[in-house]
């Protein structure tokens, strides 16, 4: 499920060209709130992962994350992230897996593709802010 939300750096044809594979739905720009609620309420699976165009999961990621939120269902799955600069180059790596992963999340913000989202969770609490920036 894809959600454009008003993009102009031609992500509309990279969407079209998987137009058989994946849901996608066009609108005007509102914001990553407004458009993360929007797969929201067209999402149908029971978990839901939101990746922002400049973000990539690794090959087995998802899988893990699903396997683990089903043997813990009462914790929020996140993984740990890493900053690419555009050479390919590792610029930030966080938490890290020696890190306690509550004080990490206090002290760095939690990227959007780190945590796994059961869907009905974040029905429950209606959703993103549409009035943030972020």
């Amino acid at each position: 499920l894809v959600i454009d939300d008003g993009s102009t750096d031609g992500s509309r044809g990279v969407i079209t060209s998987f137009a058989d594979r994946v849901r996608w739905v066009v609108e005007p720009h509102r914001g990553g709130g407004a458009a993360r609620n929007r797969g929201l309420e067209l999402a149908r699976g029971e978990f839901i992962q939101f990746l922002d165009a400049d973000d990539v999961l690794d090959a087995e990621c998802l899988a893990r994350k699903v396997a683990m939120q089903q043997e813990y269902p009462d914790v929020c799955i996140c993984c740990d992230w890493r900053r690419i600069d555009l050479s390919g180059q590792v610029a930030k790596e966080e938490p890290g897996v020696d890190s306690d992963s509550v004080e990490a999340a206090l002290r760095e913000r939690i990227q959007t593709a780190s945590p796994l989202h059961r869907t009905d969770d974040l029905l429950r609490v209606a959703g993103f802010d549409a009035s943030l920036p972020c």
